[in-house]
């Protein structure tokens, strides 16, 4: 058994009463709240019931929760397993927020599983393809607090208020930041009430400001977070909280996906340290955004993501396709700031490409793996029907 998806076939059948909820069932909560839910759950302030994985799936426009550009093929998969199972079949979602705003720099969305037994998780989601979101990513790591983090405060004090007993909250990637962030500044009797933190690599906290904080204090031993063996964003400028090391089947950002996490039995695989990466982990950057001003740091990322946007891209994909058209467009936008901003940058940007480029051969060995079943599969048809095996 090696993913999340192996998981739920060899565990499936199991309720949480009988196995008790743990990381791997974490990880696979925050992978289904990426699906796009969007006018087929309850918000917030509407405090309804919601719906079932099965129920949702039979929704006409169902497909709408695909929407995205990442892992499709194996979202699918993923639902169809868990709706199908009896320890994620029955669990009610609601609560269903989602919205992105390139003006505020905000990119937020979170929904509530609840289990049979009325055991609550609340999951935030992660980075999502828009620049929007990758931005809070930096914003996250370099300064605090970002609008998406006082909205998961907002969240999870009017989501957990209304129930009684303990809760779990957890999230991948900057909803993993989200999840630690709003239970540290959540109101205390609710704090008191949080059984497990999930942080899923999410990157870490600006030295001086959430981890020094009473609030966080009293949650640090109930934290949990997981890294892959070479990770990029958990280990985002290295100001994190205590991790454990996940063994994974990719290298540098594909080890970010959930879906190449190895799983052994109900745990993840886990190794005793992590392994030499580079992206986002150069030296002389951390000691040069170290030495900055909170108001010299906005500038470095607004310059950053102002030559990401040069083209009028809104996606990581969109700004890679038009990078690959004319190279040079987004490095004329860093002739205009100082010399050693611009050498930070560029430094960022050389990881960056690298980053989605990973991504992107991904995304072509899907594609070209899903046309060669197509194609077996008619020839298949074509066999069995007038053929050539029939002369």
């Amino acid at each position: 058994m090696r993913s999340i998806i192996d998981y739920i076939e060899k565990y499936g059948e199991l309720s949480i009463t009988e196995l008790p909820f743990n990381e791997v069932d974490s990880l696979i909560l925050c992978q289904l709240s990426y699906l796009k839910f969007d006018g087929m759950l309850p918000s917030p302030s509407e405090n309804r019931a919601g719906g079932t994985l099965e129920e949702l799936s039979a929704l006409s426009g169902a497909d709408a929760m695909f929407a995205g550009k990442v892992s499709v093929r194996k979202n699918r998969a993923l639902l169809g397993a868990a709706k199908s199972s009896r320890r994620f079949g029955k669990m009610l979602l609601n609560n269903y927020i989602s919205l992105t705003d390139g003006q505020w720099e905000i990119q937020f969305c979170a929904l509530t599983f609840t289990f049979e037994n009325g055991l609550l998780y609340l999951a935030f989601r992660g980075t999502d393809e828009t620049i929007t979101g990758w931005k809070e990513d930096f914003n996250m790591a370099l300064l605090s607090p970002v609008p998406a983090q006082e909205k998961a405060v907002q969240y999870l004090n009017t989501v957990a208020s209304r129930s009684t007993g303990g809760f779990l909250v957890g999230g991948h990637s900057k909803g993993g930041n989200l999840a630690v962030y709003g239970a540290a500044k959540c109101y205390p009797d609710l704090q008191k009430r949080i059984l497990t933190i999930y942080n899923h690599d999410g990157p870490g906290f600006p030295k001086g400001t959430l981890m020094e904080t009473d609030g966080f204090l009293a949650i640090q031993n109930r934290i949990q977070k997981y890294i892959p063996h070479s990770s990029i964003v958990g280990m985002l400028f290295e100001s994190h909280e205590p991790y454990e090391i996940v063994e994974c089947r990719h290298f540098g950002v594909l080890q970010h996906d959930p879906y190449n996490w190895i799983v052994e039995d109900a745990s993840f695989r886990k190794v005793s340290s992590i392994y030499a990466h580079t992206a986002l982990k150069d030296e002389s950057i951390n000691r040069w955004i170290d030495g900055l001003t909170k108001e010299e740091t906005q500038v470095f990322v607004d310059s950053l993501f102002s030559v990401l946007t040069s083209t009028g891209a809104d996606t990581l994909f969109h700004m890679m396709e038009d990078w690959a058209k004319d190279p040079k467009a987004m490095m004329r936008t860093v002739e205009g700031v100082d010399p050693k901003t611009r050498e930070m940058l560029t430094k960022i940007l050389t990881h960056l490409f690298a980053c989605v480029l990973d991504v992107m051969k991904l995304k072509a060995i899907e594609k070209a793996r899903s046309s060669r079943h197509k194609l077996k599969a008619q020839v298949k048809k074509w066999q069995e029907g007038d053929g050539f095996s029939k002369k």
